[in-house]
Protein backbone atom coordinates (compact mmCIF):
# COMPACT_ATOMS: atom_id res chain seq x y z
CA UNK A 1 0.00 0.00 0.00
CA UNK A 2 1.26 3.38 -1.08
CA UNK A 3 1.95 5.69 1.82
CA UNK A 4 0.73 9.41 1.26
CA UNK A 5 2.96 12.36 1.76
CA UNK A 6 3.08 13.36 5.79
CA UNK A 7 1.43 16.72 6.46
CA UNK A 8 3.87 19.87 6.29
CA UNK A 9 4.50 21.34 9.52
CA UNK A 10 6.10 24.37 10.80
CA UNK A 11 8.38 25.00 13.83
CA UNK A 12 5.84 27.59 16.40
CA UNK A 13 7.25 30.95 16.76
CA UNK A 14 8.54 30.15 20.60
CA UNK A 15 10.59 27.31 19.09
CA UNK A 16 11.90 29.73 16.72
CA UNK A 17 13.01 31.93 19.49
CA UNK A 18 14.27 29.03 21.44
CA UNK A 19 16.99 28.17 18.47
CA UNK A 20 18.13 31.89 18.03
CA UNK A 21 18.88 32.26 21.22
CA UNK A 22 20.87 28.79 21.05
CA UNK A 23 22.80 29.76 18.29
CA UNK A 24 23.55 33.52 19.58
CA UNK A 25 27.09 32.17 20.96
CA UNK A 26 29.76 34.71 20.18
CA UNK A 27 31.79 32.14 17.78
CA UNK A 28 28.89 32.47 15.39
CA UNK A 29 28.39 34.95 13.11
CA UNK A 30 25.07 33.48 10.77
CA UNK A 31 22.94 30.57 11.11
CA UNK A 32 20.58 29.35 8.27
CA UNK A 33 17.83 26.75 7.77
CA UNK A 34 18.33 25.06 5.06
CA UNK A 35 16.69 21.81 3.19
CA UNK A 36 12.95 21.04 3.50
CA UNK A 37 12.97 23.47 6.38
CA UNK A 38 13.79 26.66 4.07
CA UNK A 39 12.33 25.23 1.32
CA UNK A 40 8.66 24.77 3.39
CA UNK A 41 8.42 21.08 2.11
CA UNK A 42 8.94 20.09 6.35
CA UNK A 43 7.06 16.56 7.51
CA UNK A 44 6.98 15.43 10.93
CA UNK A 45 9.81 13.17 9.69
CA UNK A 46 12.07 15.83 8.36
CA UNK A 47 15.69 16.80 9.93
CA UNK A 48 15.84 20.29 11.04
CA UNK A 49 19.00 21.26 9.06
CA UNK A 50 20.94 24.17 10.08
CA UNK A 51 23.86 25.60 8.32
CA UNK A 52 26.07 27.58 10.54
CA UNK A 53 28.75 30.50 9.56
CA UNK A 54 31.75 30.70 12.31
CA UNK A 55 34.02 33.41 12.84
CA UNK A 56 36.63 32.80 10.64
CA UNK A 57 38.95 33.83 13.48
CA UNK A 58 37.91 30.34 15.23
CA UNK A 59 40.76 27.94 14.71
CA UNK A 60 39.60 24.75 12.94
CA UNK A 61 40.60 22.78 15.47
CA UNK A 62 37.51 24.31 17.61
CA UNK A 63 35.36 23.13 15.25
CA UNK A 64 34.25 19.79 16.63
CA UNK A 65 33.48 21.27 20.11
CA UNK A 66 32.15 24.06 18.92
CA UNK A 67 29.35 22.09 16.96
CA UNK A 68 29.09 19.73 19.93
CA UNK A 69 28.62 22.39 21.87
CA UNK A 70 25.50 23.98 19.46
CA UNK A 71 24.04 20.93 18.46
CA UNK A 72 23.20 20.57 22.85
CA UNK A 73 21.65 23.72 22.65
CA UNK A 74 19.20 23.37 19.76
CA UNK A 75 18.31 19.77 20.86
CA UNK A 76 17.54 21.76 24.12
CA UNK A 77 15.58 24.37 22.33
CA UNK A 78 13.38 22.22 19.81
CA UNK A 79 13.07 18.59 21.46
CA UNK A 80 12.04 15.57 19.48
CA UNK A 81 13.49 16.73 16.59
CA UNK A 82 16.75 15.22 14.72
CA UNK A 83 19.39 18.49 14.45
CA UNK A 84 21.77 18.21 11.67
CA UNK A 85 24.43 21.04 11.31
CA UNK A 86 26.24 22.22 8.54
CA UNK A 87 29.38 24.16 8.92
CA UNK A 88 29.65 26.47 5.90
CA UNK A 89 33.22 27.61 6.44
CA UNK A 90 34.48 24.19 5.64
CA UNK A 91 32.44 23.23 2.41
CA UNK A 92 33.50 23.46 -1.18
CA UNK A 93 32.10 26.35 -2.83
CA UNK A 94 29.37 24.26 -5.02
CA UNK A 95 28.24 22.74 -2.01
CA UNK A 96 28.14 26.02 -0.09
CA UNK A 97 26.34 27.58 -2.98
CA UNK A 98 23.70 24.84 -3.64
CA UNK A 99 22.70 25.10 0.26
CA UNK A 100 22.40 29.14 0.36
CA UNK A 101 20.03 29.19 -3.03
CA UNK A 102 17.79 27.67 -1.03
CA UNK A 103 18.08 29.19 3.02
CA UNK A 104 16.18 31.44 5.66
CA UNK A 105 17.94 33.10 7.47
CA UNK A 106 17.53 32.34 11.44
CA UNK A 107 20.54 34.59 13.24
CA UNK A 108 22.74 37.22 11.63
CA UNK A 109 24.95 38.61 14.44
CA UNK A 110 25.90 41.49 11.44
CA UNK A 111 23.65 41.91 8.65
CA UNK A 112 26.55 43.89 6.96
CA UNK A 113 29.21 40.84 7.32
CA UNK A 114 26.40 37.97 6.92
CA UNK A 115 25.64 39.73 3.19
CA UNK A 116 29.48 40.43 2.51
CA UNK A 117 29.81 36.83 3.18
CA UNK A 118 27.03 35.84 0.89
CA UNK A 119 28.49 37.94 -1.60
CA UNK A 120 31.89 36.02 -1.38
CA UNK A 121 30.47 32.51 -1.60
CA UNK A 122 28.77 33.34 -4.70
CA UNK A 123 31.80 34.94 -6.33
CA UNK A 124 33.57 31.58 -5.25
CA UNK A 125 31.47 29.74 -6.98
CA UNK A 126 31.40 31.51 -10.17
CA UNK A 127 35.29 31.74 -9.61
CA UNK A 128 35.87 27.48 -9.90
CA UNK A 129 32.67 27.39 -12.95
CA UNK A 130 35.38 26.78 -15.63
CA UNK A 131 37.45 24.07 -13.94
CA UNK A 132 34.12 22.38 -12.71
CA UNK A 133 33.16 22.17 -16.58
CA UNK A 134 36.34 20.54 -17.30
CA UNK A 135 36.45 18.17 -14.71
CA UNK A 136 32.68 16.97 -15.60
CA UNK A 137 34.24 16.66 -19.59
CA UNK A 138 37.28 14.46 -18.61
CA UNK A 139 35.22 12.32 -15.91
CA UNK A 140 32.84 11.57 -18.28
CA UNK A 141 35.70 10.50 -21.02
CA UNK A 142 37.02 8.39 -18.60
CA UNK A 143 33.54 6.53 -17.67
CA UNK A 144 33.28 5.96 -21.27
CA UNK A 145 36.20 4.28 -21.48
CA UNK A 146 37.94 6.85 -23.21
CA UNK A 147 41.42 8.37 -22.38
CA UNK A 148 41.40 12.05 -22.04
CA UNK A 149 44.32 13.91 -23.66
CA UNK A 150 46.83 16.42 -21.81
CA UNK A 151 46.29 20.00 -23.47
CA UNK A 152 49.84 20.62 -24.54
CA UNK A 153 49.26 23.66 -26.06
CA UNK A 154 47.18 25.41 -23.42
CA UNK A 155 49.64 24.63 -20.70
CA UNK A 156 52.57 26.08 -22.69
CA UNK A 157 50.51 29.24 -23.59
CA UNK A 158 49.80 29.94 -19.53
CA UNK A 159 53.41 29.01 -19.16
CA UNK A 160 53.96 31.68 -21.67
CA UNK A 161 51.63 33.73 -19.86
CA UNK A 162 53.18 33.08 -16.58
CA UNK A 163 56.80 34.11 -17.42
CA UNK A 164 55.34 37.47 -18.56
CA UNK A 165 53.83 37.92 -15.38
CA UNK A 166 57.01 37.43 -13.71
CA UNK A 167 58.98 39.57 -16.02
CA UNK A 168 56.85 42.38 -15.25
CA UNK A 169 56.55 41.71 -11.84
CA UNK A 170 60.18 41.41 -10.94
CA UNK A 171 61.28 44.99 -11.31
CA UNK A 172 58.58 45.79 -9.26
CA UNK A 173 59.75 43.73 -6.55
CA UNK A 174 63.32 45.42 -6.55
CA UNK A 175 61.82 48.82 -5.18
CA UNK A 176 62.23 49.76 -1.67
CA UNK A 177 59.25 49.84 0.60
CA UNK A 178 58.72 53.80 0.48
CA UNK A 179 59.50 53.68 -3.60
CA UNK A 180 56.63 51.02 -3.64
CA UNK A 181 54.32 51.41 -0.98
CA UNK A 182 53.91 55.69 -1.33
CA UNK A 183 53.00 54.83 -5.47
CA UNK A 184 49.52 53.39 -5.91
CA UNK A 185 50.62 52.68 -9.52
CA UNK A 186 53.16 50.61 -8.41
CA UNK A 187 51.78 48.46 -5.76
CA UNK A 188 48.40 48.26 -7.64
CA UNK A 189 50.63 46.59 -10.60
CA UNK A 190 52.00 44.49 -8.41
CA UNK A 191 48.93 43.41 -7.41
CA UNK A 192 47.33 42.65 -10.38
CA UNK A 193 50.16 40.97 -12.03
CA UNK A 194 50.73 38.59 -8.84
CA UNK A 195 47.33 37.61 -9.07
CA UNK A 196 47.44 36.88 -12.97
CA UNK A 197 50.47 35.02 -12.15
CA UNK A 198 48.89 33.18 -9.65
CA UNK A 199 45.65 32.80 -11.97
CA UNK A 200 47.88 31.50 -14.57
CA UNK A 201 49.66 28.63 -12.44
CA UNK A 202 45.97 27.97 -10.93
CA UNK A 203 44.67 27.40 -14.81
CA UNK A 204 47.82 24.90 -15.22
CA UNK A 205 47.38 22.99 -12.05
CA UNK A 206 43.40 22.30 -12.68
CA UNK A 207 44.18 20.90 -16.24
CA UNK A 208 46.81 18.64 -14.72
CA UNK A 209 44.53 17.55 -12.04
CA UNK A 210 41.57 17.53 -14.50
CA UNK A 211 43.29 15.31 -17.24
CA UNK A 212 45.17 12.84 -14.79
CA UNK A 213 42.15 12.35 -13.28
CA UNK A 214 43.50 12.84 -9.88
CA UNK A 215 40.01 13.70 -7.56
CA UNK A 216 38.08 16.75 -7.27
CA UNK A 217 39.70 19.63 -5.09
CA UNK A 218 37.22 21.20 -2.66
CA UNK A 219 39.64 24.51 -3.13
CA UNK A 220 42.41 26.28 -5.25
CA UNK A 221 44.83 25.76 -1.95
CA UNK A 222 43.86 22.08 -2.54
CA UNK A 223 44.97 22.10 -6.10
CA UNK A 224 48.52 22.15 -5.53
CA UNK A 225 48.51 20.26 -2.96
CA UNK A 226 47.24 17.72 -5.23
CA UNK A 227 49.56 17.84 -7.82
CA UNK A 228 52.21 17.69 -4.29
CA UNK A 229 50.61 14.34 -3.56
CA UNK A 230 50.79 13.02 -6.85
CA UNK A 231 54.55 13.54 -7.07
CA UNK A 232 54.27 16.62 -9.78
CA UNK A 233 55.24 19.12 -7.19
CA UNK A 234 57.79 18.65 -4.32
CA UNK A 235 56.05 18.95 -0.97
CA UNK A 236 57.35 22.02 0.38
CA UNK A 237 56.79 23.90 -3.23
CA UNK A 238 53.16 22.14 -3.01
CA UNK A 239 52.16 24.01 0.04
CA UNK A 240 54.06 27.36 -0.73
CA UNK A 241 51.57 27.58 -3.52
CA UNK A 242 48.71 26.62 -1.60
CA UNK A 243 49.61 29.40 0.24
CA UNK A 244 49.25 31.69 -2.76
CA UNK A 245 46.29 30.46 -3.73
CA UNK A 246 45.19 31.98 -0.43
CA UNK A 247 46.58 35.35 -1.79
CA UNK A 248 45.00 35.28 -5.15
CA UNK A 249 41.96 34.82 -3.01
CA UNK A 250 42.42 38.27 -0.97
CA UNK A 251 43.44 39.60 -3.97
CA UNK A 252 40.40 39.92 -6.10
CA UNK A 253 37.82 39.39 -2.98
CA UNK A 254 38.87 41.32 -0.05
CA UNK A 255 41.07 43.94 -2.31
CA UNK A 256 39.64 46.97 -0.28
CA UNK A 257 41.62 45.52 2.65
CA UNK A 258 45.42 45.04 1.26
CA UNK A 259 47.76 45.42 3.13
CA UNK A 260 50.96 46.63 0.18
CA UNK A 261 53.95 46.36 2.42
CA UNK A 262 52.86 42.63 2.89
CA UNK A 263 52.25 42.26 -0.94
CA UNK A 264 55.98 43.66 -1.24
CA UNK A 265 57.40 41.25 1.17
CA UNK A 266 55.33 38.06 -0.82
CA UNK A 267 56.72 39.44 -3.90
CA UNK A 268 60.45 37.64 -4.49
CA UNK A 269 59.44 34.56 -2.70
CA UNK A 270 56.64 34.39 -4.88
CA UNK A 271 58.65 34.93 -8.09
CA UNK A 272 60.88 32.05 -6.77
CA UNK A 273 58.18 29.88 -5.89
CA UNK A 274 56.44 30.48 -9.79
CA UNK A 275 59.06 29.95 -11.37
CA UNK A 276 60.38 26.89 -9.49
CA UNK A 277 56.65 25.83 -10.26
CA UNK A 278 56.90 26.17 -13.97
CA UNK A 279 60.52 24.32 -14.01
CA UNK A 280 58.14 21.03 -12.61
CA UNK A 281 55.56 21.57 -14.81
CA UNK A 282 58.07 21.83 -17.59
CA UNK A 283 59.67 19.05 -17.03
CA UNK A 284 55.93 17.08 -16.89
CA UNK A 285 55.45 18.41 -20.35
CA UNK A 286 58.55 16.72 -22.06
CA UNK A 287 57.78 13.54 -19.77
CA UNK A 288 61.07 13.17 -17.98
CA UNK A 289 59.54 13.23 -14.34
CA UNK A 290 55.39 12.58 -14.77
CA UNK A 291 54.67 9.60 -12.15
Amino acid sequence: MRRGRLPEIEIPAPSRDAMIRAVDIPEVIGAYWVGSWAAGRADALSDVDIALWVDPDVPPARFPELLDHLQARLEEALPGHEIDLILLNRLPPARRFALLKERELLFCRDPGRCADWEARAMRAYLDEGPFRELLNRTSLKRWKGESPVIDRDLLIDRMARLEEFLALLEPLAALDRSGFCGDPYRYGSAERFLQLAIEAALDIGHHIVAYMGLGRPQSDAEVFRVLGQAGFLPEALAEAMAQMARWRNRLVHLYWDIDHAQVRALLLPAIRDLKAFMQAIARFIEGKSAP
